[in-house]
């Protein structure tokens, strides 16, 4: 079965226009709606853009069956235990809702101006790869698991290229 989530990057719109496109897709049979994660709008600096965990969360609260997710959230810009707990946390608020996805990122200018992550794409796929064991690690049924657990299965996306994301999209 095919499904159509509505790519919403945050750019050029009012916080609020968010919802109002959000509850529009879900009216119109959408499946869910995905959002870019960016410390600034890739190419354009003089834009504006909102952070991406927050806008899936007012979105989620206000449509009732929309799925949200990203295209892809950058582990470099959150601690993966906190980004853990985001995850959980906006997944139980949501009723199940959330796909994750996540990425090493793309925007090399972000990584410089910031100061955060990798300047280097490779050491920013280990950091990933390194991030993706903690963060199953939180989930999952240890000590070391955060509580609460995931009240509902998180669906976990990975997007990226080249031959080592490859391997990691395959792991």
């Amino acid at each position: 079965m095919i499904e159509w989530f509505l790519f919403l990057p945050q750019l050029r719109l009012a916080v609020s226009e968010f919802v109002q496109r959000a509850m529009c897709a879900e009216d119109a049979g959408f499946d869910g709606v995905a959002f870019i994660d960016h410390l600034e709008a890739p190419g354009q600096r003089d834009e504006s853009i909102w952070e991406a965990m927050s806008i899936a969360t007012w979105v989620a609260a206000k449509t009732s069956r929309l799925r949200v997710g990203h295209l892809v959230l950058c582990d470099a810009f959150r601690h993966p235990a906190v980004l853990a707990k985001q995850a959980v946390t906006l997944s139980a608020a949501s009723g199940g809702r959330l796909e994750l996805g996540l990425g090493a990122g793309s925007w090399p200018v972000e990584f410089t101006r910031f100061e955060v992550g990798q300047q280097n794409p490779v050491d920013r796929v280990r950091q990933l790869e390194r991030d993706l064991r903690l963060i199953m690690r939180y989930w999952g049924d240890t000590d070391e698991a955060q509580r609460p657990r995931p009240w509902y299965p998180i669906p976990l996306l990975l997007g990226g290229s080249g031959p080592r994301m490859m391997r990691l999209v395959a792991q």
